[in-house]
């Protein structure tokens, strides 16, 4: 972030010194004037000649200075928020898996709306208030000074213990900006949820508890905008005090000045119009670093983002040799403090089908997360075709792999577009061939718009069955040498089960095909059987040999065999 605002300090610096410009030409203006009212009380004639083009000079001085003050800072409001935009956006799919596993949704999102929105306010229109203020003040102390340093005093005295105030506030502002995000997120995050559980909240009528969760997020939010206002408040009590009673003081010692004969009347108008002027800005200077303070908070989170660790990637795009497709030695992983994996070793073969069966938590998932490089093992080592994955460039890695989960992902776009994400460059006929190939493709062209159909956010004008076939034809537009099958056919109907199994079956010969299994009946029928319990594989080998032995895997067999029996 601190890279993005340098590129374009040199605007801001623009901004500054025609900010200053503009100052020192209003100033001109009222001494110009100041010196044809001292000359008309000193009983002279004021001779247009004389004060007119200078005035008009400074005038027209003032005008540009004020174009090139508000230009040069929208500009660089502009390039800043926009090459913040794109950077947080290049970076979001560089971000390494596990931070959004680590920060959900809801945190991920507030800071792409809430903090660029506050960060956009501060850059537009703060800054360019803040650089205005302090120029203001900065040139039309000097010119006092030059008049008398009696009424530099004067002034001195009049404002110092408002910048103590604001040091004290801004401090409370700042923690209060920070827990006001903390809730936000949390806010955002528990929408979210509700939006995306609306079926479940819906059939165990679960509204009431769902806006309870709403209401207490909102109820926090509610609770540090009231201290917020408690602090704005006393901040509108310390500007009229900033704008009254500096000035009732100047105003005093002025006058006395002028009885003795210290300055003149002009000086004395020139003095109360530019501390009205200047007392005006300041007064509205604790407003802006209560804003500052907010917009602070949020560029911190933005550069939080963009300091985001990124996935590790290797350079080497060229697959190993060797019969060994995929091995695990001593591998131990970990989220957070709660350990997943324990010393797991195993080696696919090419062309091998095997699966991953075991409870729920013993680790099968995590395996695929860690194959397909979304996280790096705490332990041992992880090897793709002979070659450590984390040698390969990351992205060639995952040309070879193809990932198909049981909750089918679609992109709100196309039918077509969404197939052709298997492969950049696809043309139709590939696209077409691909979702023959996964029986979908007589379903597509009896849609109105065909291929042009959009499937809608996440894919939910599309069923259960059409989605996963979907995503089944994508699977076979990208052809990888490794496919993963999260059991894609547990949550279908028995004729979408049977579409897909016999697409499966087409995509998987001549492939390596690591199985998770749930339906144990699926897994007859593969090379070995890997038994994990705890995170390490407790049993392996073929179906009837795992049987045979009567161990772990034979008891959560027949347990689920005795269930569907029952169902």
């Amino acid at each position: 972030m601190r890279a993005i605002v340098k590129k374009y300090s040199w605007l801001i610096m623009v901004q500054g010194a025609a900010a200053l410009l503009l100052s020192f030409a209003l100033v001109k203006g009222v001494d110009i004037v100041s010196g044809a009212v001292d000359e008309l009380l000193a009983g002279g004639s004021v001779r247009p000649a004389a004060y007119a083009p200078p005035l008009l000079l400074f005038t027209l001085l003032a005008v540009l200075a004020a174009y090139l003050k508000n230009y040069s800072g929208k500009a660089a409001a502009i390039g800043i928020l926009g090459d913040c935009r794109r950077a947080v956006f290049a970076k979001l799919p560089r971000i390494e898996y596990a931070y959004y596993d680590q920060s959900g949704t809801g945190k991920v999102v507030s800071r792409l709306i809430s903090d660029v929105k506050e960060a956009e306010k501060f850059f537009s229109d703060i800054l360019l208030e803040i650089i205005s203020t302090l120029a203001t003040g900065l040139v039309t102390f000097v010119y006092i000074g030059r008049i008398s340093g009696w009424l530099l005093l004067a002034v001195a005295i009049s404002y110092p213990f408002v910048l103590a105030s604001v040091k004290i506030i801004s401090k409370r502002v700042i923690e209060l900006a920070r827990l006001r995000k903390s809730y936000i997120d949390a806010e955002t995050a528990k929408v979210y949820d509700v939006i995306g559980g609306m079926e479940i909240a819906k059939s165990y009528n679960l509204q009431d508890v769902m806006a309870g969760r709403l209401a207490s997020a909102a109820a926090d939010v509610f609770g540090v905008e009231v201290k917020r206002a408690r602090i704005t408040s006393y901040m509108e009590a310390l500007r009229m005090l900033l704008k009254w009673i500096p000035g009732i003081i100047c105003l005093g010692v002025g006058a006395v000045m002028v009885v003795r004969g210290m300055i003149s009347a002009g000086e004395l108008m020139a003095f109360l119009i530019l501390t009205e002027r200047a007392f005006d800005a300041l007064s509205g200077l604790p407003y802006c670093l209560n804003e500052a303070a907010d917009a602070a908070v949020a560029l911190e989170r933005l550069s939080e983002l963009l300091h985001a660790p990124e996935e590790a990637s290797g350079g080497i795009k060229q697959l190993g040799v060797g019969d060994i497709a995929v091995e695990f030695a001593g591998v131990g992983f970990a989220y957070g403090e709660q350990p997943v994996l324990h010393d797991l070793s195993f080696a696919v073969r090419r062309g091998e089908r095997v699966a991953f069966v075991g409870e729920s938590g013993s680790g099968k998932s995590t395996v695929f997360k860690l194959i397909c490089g979304f996280a790096s093992p705490d332990a041992g080592s992880y090897r793709l075709f002979g070659r450590d994955f984390a040698d390969y460039d990351v992205a060639f890695a995952r040309e070879h792999i193809a990932l198909i989960t049981q909750e089918a992902f679609l992109f709100p776009a196309g039918i077509g577009e969404n197939v052709g994400y298997g492969r950049a460059g696809a043309t139709q006929t590939e696209i077409e061939a691909a979702c023959r190939s996964a029986n979908i493709h007589d379903f597509i062209m009896s849609l109105p718009e065909g291929y042009d159909t959009v499937t809608g956010e996440r894919g939910v004008k599309m069923s259960g069955g059409e989605r996963q076939r979907l995503t089944l034809a994508r699977a076979f537009l990208k052809d990888a040498d490794i496919l993963l099958l999260d059991e894609p056919t547990s949550a279908l109907d028995s004729e979408n089960e049977r579409l897909l199994g016999e697409a499966v079956a087409k995509l998987s010969r001549d492939k390596t095909v690591i199985y998770i299994a749930h339906r144990l009946s699926t897994v007859a029928g593969c090379d070995r059987i890997f038994y994990l319990e705890n995170g390490a594989v407790k049993e392996s080998g073929s179906h009837a040999e795992l049987l045979r032995r009567g161990g772990g895997y034979a008891r959560l067999y027949h347990a689920w065999e005795h269930a569907e029996e029952g169902a």
